[in-house]
């Protein structure tokens, strides 16, 4: 029997609310087209982190990619950009050159849209009220989707591990800042529309630490099967119906990725639910309620468990 959609009677509580809102979020299809080094490209990365191995191979590569790095970190950013841009005019902008250039070099790409993406977050024109131009905010993002392109398949120990003058822990706050350019961009666009009275609070992991554990590589855990944890959060994290007033909030948000930081290998099923114990404690609205108003998600039940 075909489905219609006036048979579903969900009412406009904030629970029938938040519900949609998910539906909303899941059924939106995840990016495609991510690129997966090969076994052989990984161990490479890990024996030579710094790219030290293109001596032989520096006559087919377009870039000298252990020069790049040596130049990062004697100029950190943003005095390295007349490097990244050089780069990029050297690539040319074409997908094979920077295919090429990965396969040589498995974070030197990566590194030139890291800076680069960095670099026009930083400098985009904004509005009076502090609003990131649309334009500006689809630039960033078809910049940010190319380094996400090359980097979402690396392991974030493999990232730390290379020094590249930059790691996990600022790539998760470059993607902060891009989703809070969507964030106040739909603020914009909805401002004046109707819209049920559902308001979400979600926390991170500036007001309480403990998350921050369980917030780590977040472009690593948004591909594949441990995705939804990380679009769920995406979604709240950029949503209209999310306030900074706790006092307004009809629900609290708890984002973590428990089952892609254990299947990472980056904690135990026993620090997993240790990180969550203390974390519970952590929270300073759980209480008010019980606990009845978070919102917890598990991509998989051996995380739940």
């Amino acid at each position: 029997m075909p489905f219609k959609m006036q048979k579903l009677h969900m009412p406009w509580t904030p629970q029938g609310l938040l519900f949609l809102a998910l539906l909303g979020s899941i059924l939106c299809p995840p990016a495609s087209g991510i690129m997966d080094p090969s076994p052989e490209e990984k161990r490479l990365a890990w024996k030579y982190p710094d790219c030290s191995h293109l001596t032989a191979e520096r006559g087919y590569a377009l870039v000298d990619w252990p020069e790049v790095r040596r130049e990062l970190h004697l100029n950190p950013y943003p005095e390295n950009m007349p490097a990244v841009f050089g780069i990029l005019d050297k690539l040319r902008g074409g997908s094979a050159e920077y295919d090429e250039e990965a396969r040589l070099c498995i974070m030197g790409i990566p590194a030139v849209f890291f800076f680069l993406t960095k670099w026009t977050v930083d400098t985009m024109d904004r509005d009076e009220h502090g609003r990131p131009d649309e334009e500006a905010v689809k630039k960033v993002t078809v910049q940010y989707s190319i380094f996400e392109n090359y980097i979402s398949a690396l392991h974030p120990g493999l990232i730390n591990a290379a020094n590249w003058t930059f790691d996990d822990l600022q790539i998760g706050r470059l993607r902060r800042q891009i989703l809070q350019c969507y964030r106040q961009l739909e603020a914009k666009t909805a401002n004046g529309s109707k819209f049920p009275p559902l308001k979400v609070y979600v926390y991170d992991e500036v007001d309480v630490p403990e998350l921050e554990p369980l917030l780590r590589s977040q472009i690593y855990c948004s591909r594949g099967q441990w995705g939804t944890d990380v679009q769920v959060h995406d979604f709240f994290a950029t949503s209209s119906i999310r306030t900074d007033d706790p006092a307004e909030a009809d629900f609290f948000f708890v984002p973590g990725y428990a089952i892609c930081v254990l299947e990472g290998n980056l904690y135990t099923l026993d620090e997993v639910d240790d990180l969550y114990k203390n974390l519970v404690q952590a929270l300073p609205y759980f209480n008010a309620s019980g606990g009845r108003d978070h919102v917890f998600v598990f991509g998989s039940g051996m995380a739940q468990s």
